[in-house]
C-alpha cells in the first residue's frame, strides 16, 4: 500500500493529470497507474477542472462546474448596470445596460425635466442665450 501513495496522492492533487504523467511522475507503467487507481476507488479518467473568474473584477470565483459568474452582489450590479453623467444638470444615476444604449448616444438626461430644458436651450425657437 505504501507503494500506492504517490500515485493517490498525485491524483487527489492533480486530477487534470493523465494516466502516464502519473506513471512518469512515479516510475510506473500507465497501465499500473490504471489498476491501482481502480483499485482504490479513484477515478481513473482524468478531470478536466478550469478555475472561473468574475467577470468584472477577475477575482476566482472557483470550479467552472457553478452557474456564477460574478463574486459578489456588487460585481453582478456593476455588470448591469452603466452610470451616466446628466448633460444638462451633471448628476450621476446609473442604467441597466440593455436599456440604455450609452455607448452611441450623444446626450443622457436624468429626467424628463433635464431633457426638455437641455433642448429648449439647444434648440428651441426664438430663445436666446438659453433664458
Amino acid at each position: 500500500m505504501v507503494r500506492n501513495q504517490p500515485v493517490l496522492h498525485i491524483r487527489d492533487t492533480n486530477p487534470c493529470a493523465t494516466l502516464e504523467e502519473i506513471g512518469g511522475m512515479t516510475g510506473l507503467s500507465r497501465q499500473r497507474v490504471h489498476q491501482i487507481l481502480r483499485k482504490a476507488g479513484r477515478p481513473t479518467a482524468r478531470t478536466p477542472v478550469q478555475r472561473s473568474l468574475c467577470r468584472t473584477c477577475g477575482v476566482d470565483i472557483g470550479t467552472s462546474r457553478t452557474k456564477r459568474r460574478h463574486c459578489s452582489r456588487q460585481c453582478q450590479f456593476e455588470a448591469k448596470h452603466m452610470w451616466l453623467t446628466c448633460t444638462e444638470c451633471g448628476q450621476e444615476n446609473h442604467y441597466l445596460v440593455s436599456t440604455k444604449a450609452a455607448s452611441t448616444a450623444s446626450y443622457s438626461f436624468c429626467s424628463r425635466k433635464c431633457q426638455g430644458r437641455y433642448l429648449g436651450k439647444h434648440f428651441g425657437r426664438g430663445r436666446k442665450n438659453g433664458v
